[in-house]
């Protein structure tokens, strides 16, 4: 009778070694990922807080623009829905950042000579299939032109 409570007290001095072993042996500074195997929240900035252009009809403007994260972010995306994503045009939009690293890449906006009206939209951010709360505001005026999507 003696010898089973030795092995299980033995069993359960062991167990909470290896599990403080593990605890202890974590790197000190370094996030540690979330229970579902994900890497730390990564929060993203830009470097401007909005892009505002007024264009004539038939004009385009370009505009470079920065994007930071505090983690790293792979397989990330850049899009611009609605109307304004089809005056729109990203040449150099990162597929991935390094944590702190800022990336620069080109928007380049063309308004048509025809039927040309304001738009308001936003760049948005995706990781994977997890949209990121980091959109950039865009506000594109056409001299004389009502506004279409402000404020979205």
């Amino acid at each position: 009778m003696f010898r089973p409570r030795i092995s299980a007290a033995l069993l359960i001095a062991v167990c909470l070694a290896l599990l403080g072993a593990g605890a202890v042996g974590a790197a000190p500074g370094k996030p540690r990922p979330n229970s579902q195997g994900k890497g730390p929240k990564a929060r993203i900035t830009w470097s401007l807080p909005r892009v505002d252009r007024t264009l004539s009809p038939g004009e385009s403007a370009t505009v470079e623009v920065a994007i930071t994260s505090s983690a790293d972010v792979d397989n990330l995306q850049l899009w611009i829905p609605g109307g304004l994503g089809r005056m729109t045009t990203m040449a150099g939009a990162p597929t991935s950042l390094k944590a702190g690293q800022p990336v620069t890449f080109t928007l380049t906006f063309t308004m048509p000579a025809t039927g040309a009206l304001s738009q308001g939209g936003v760049v948005k951010v995706r990781a994977g299939r997890r949209n990121l709360p980091a959109n950039l505001p865009v506000l594109l005026t056409v001299r004389g032109a009502p506004v279409s999507g402000a404020g979205k």
